[in-house]
């Protein structure tokens, strides 16, 4: 199966946002979402592209899921990072490898306008077993610094 990963396009907004809705339906222990949140997001990356952008999954002409990308320099590992912010497949897309193209192709520097790329960073919630071993078979691992998080309303 070909798969092309495409930076959305105003007409894709609709989607992604119900696409994001599910994702936190799904996985309730996240964060809450708001369109609101989701719209910000996408208006964000698509005036500052060089913090990161959207990405479509599109299998034949169907959009069948979605990351967010942000883009950050580590000086801890002395390069740039690509963090998942969120990755999504719909569920009947699920179990074809589709996600896994998408990270192969963000590894191999497909992606992306950033070139040397030093990692990439996803965050996976406690509860969420599968998809924690999952990435784990992809080499993802845990390290060895906690991630705090500090909330300014």
């Amino acid at each position: 199966m070909y798969v092309s990963f495409i930076i959305i396009e105003d007409k894709d907004i609709p989607e992604i946002v119900w696409m994001s809705k599910q994702l936190y339906q799904e996985d309730p222990d996240g964060e809450n979402i708001t369109e609101e949140k989701i719209l910000l997001t996408i208006k964000e990356l698509k005036q500052f592209p060089e913090k990161g952008n959207v990405i479509k999954f599109i299998v034949d002409v169907n959009i069948v899921g979605y990351a967010i990308l942000i883009f950050y320099w580590s000086n801890e590992y002395g390069g740039n990072i690509i963090f998942i912010d969120e990755l999504f497949i719909k569920t009947d897309w699920r179990g074809q490898g589709i996600a896994t193209k998408f990270i192969n192709a963000l590894i191999e520097g497909k992606l992306t306008s950033i070139k040397e790329i030093k990692g990439i960073q996803l965050e996976v919630t406690p509860s969420n077993q599968k998809g924690l071993n999952y990435y784990q078979k992809l080499g993802f691992a845990y390290v060895r610094n906690a991630n705090l998080f500090r909330e300014i309303a």
